[in-house]
């Protein structure tokens, strides 16, 4: 390979910036995905189907999600290289 080290440290350092603002965007979706569900259980309560325990576990774990993944993405800082 014609990387020497310098160059091999900056790509590594730059891989894991990217792998940490990943992980936040995944959070972020899971997060709004649960508060969907939950949106929708919410909706549909009049057919008894849903118990409000469900809703609220949803709903909780939705927002957690949701804000860790946008807390994540801006906490990560990018590096010019």
């Amino acid at each position: 390979t014609n990387v020497n080290n310098g160059h091999l440290v900056c790509l590594i350092i730059k891989k894991d910036f990217m792998e940490k603002r990943l992980i936040g965007i995944l959070l972020t979706l899971f997060g709004v995905a649960g508060l969907i569900v939950a949106g929708y259980y919410f909706m549909n309560t009049g057919k008894g189907t849903y118990s409000i325990k469900t809703i609220i576990l949803y709903g909780v774990l939705g927002l957690i999600f949701f804000i860790a993944g946008i807390g994540l993405i801006q906490n990560t800082n990018d590096k010019a290289t």
